[in-house]
């Protein structure tokens, strides 16, 4: 089931509020672009050239260590240094953007925990099995999910893999990520988030202007990810700068329209990329409904209000008094969040969530 939050916003204040969601949301992404200190001492290292300060996504391959510089020199003296470069490269987009991110705060956990005891760079990498195991119990155990030792182990896995070096995670390490698991602590699982309910959807559609290009965007969104048993990542890109065609939807994709043998209509339309089957895409598709919560009209009538946007935008861009923009999933979430409070209502995720 799917998690949005909706928006309660009152007429007199929504312009407002659309202009200073913009204004957070771009701030935000221009932030998020940029690699920042952290005040944690936790999140600091020693300085090093072999760790460069670059964004958590690019850790997995920025940060280097003897074992990796010298087996990289070695490739070298019999491969061009730019096919060991490439393949380097396409050993680490073997994972999502998001779930390198994730990795990448492994790689900082690993060498924080290194650093503080002292153990040379040469011992970092190929790591040992009893160095990866301390480091899960001492950072790990009583601390944090088993779900989150597991991710650092695999960004860990991955880090070697990219600087060719062998992976010694054996019975030793298994045995103590399952003690990890049964001592993480209870605020360490999040509780079940609230389904969004039929309920929801109507007061999501009474605070809404659908004779604005926005907020028909907005709807159109909320009731075919409803509808469609879709996400939100499928439908939207995550901000301006990273609409990809291969992955996103565009205005001009192929939509199918017809009858079925009991007179509803529905459409279909196929996305390029799904979080289950990846770059073969999968279709979306909607039934009529009786009721204000109907997919196909709120879509069609996107499609109407928005009718100047080019085919080569995302499926649900807007129009604006300067053309058109981009529905992000964040700027779309940080929308619906901002005075979620006025409708009273238990619902959805948070805009860290996404």
């Amino acid at each position: 089931m799917h998690r949005l939050i909706l928006l309660g916003a009152t007429e007199s204040h929504r312009d407002s509020v659309q202009s200073n969601v913009t204004a957070t949301a771009s701030a935000t992404f221009a932030r998020r672009s940029q690699p920042r200190l952290s005040r944690k001492p936790s999140n600091q290292l020693s300085p090093l050239s072999l760790r460069p300060h670059v964004l958590a996504r690019n850790r997995i391959r920025s940060w280097q260590t003897p074992y990796g510089c010298h087996v990289i020199r070695s490739l070298s003296q019999s491969f061009p240094a730019a096919l060991v470069e490439r393949w380097q490269d396409v050993l680490a987009q073997s994972v999502e953007e998001s779930t390198r991110a994730g990795y990448g705060a492994g790689l900082l956990r690993f060498n924080h925990f290194c650093d503080l005891h002292r153990i040379p760079e040469v011992d970092r990498m190929p790591a040992s099995e009893a160095l990866l195991s301390m480091f899960v119990s001492s950072y790990g155990a009583g601390r944090v999910a088993a779900g989150t030792v597991s991710t650092w182990l695999a960004g860990l896995q991955l880090w070697h893999a990219v600087n060719l070096a062998p992976w010694d995670g054996a019975s030793l390490l298994a045995r103590t990520r399952k003690g990890v698991a049964k001592l993480a602590p209870s605020s360490s699982v999040r509780p079940p988030r609230d389904p969004v309910t039929e309920n929801h959807m109507h007061e999501l559609r009474s605070v809404l202007d659908l004779t604005n290009s926005r907020d028909s965007a907005v709807w159109a969104v909320a009731c075919v990810a409803w509808r469609g048993c879709c996400r939100l990542g499928e439908l939207l890109c995550n901000s301006d700068s990273t609409f990809d065609p291969s992955r996103h939807v565009e205005r001009g994709c192929k939509v199918k329209r017809g009858h079925a043998e009991n007179g509803h209509q529905f459409i279909t339309f196929k996305i390029p990329w799904s979080k289950t089957r990846r770059s073969l895409g999968d279709w979306i598709s909607l039934t009529q409904t009786a009721d204000d919560v109907d997919a196909i009209s709120a879509f069609e009538h996107h499609l109407f209000v928005n009718s100047t946007v080019p085919t080569t935008a995302p499926l649900f861009a807007f129009c604006t008094a300067e053309g058109w923009s981009k529905s992000t999933r964040f700027q779309t979430v940080s929308r619906v969040c901002f005075d979620a409070d006025a409708i009273g209502l238990k619902f959805g995720f948070s805009e860290g969530a996404m």
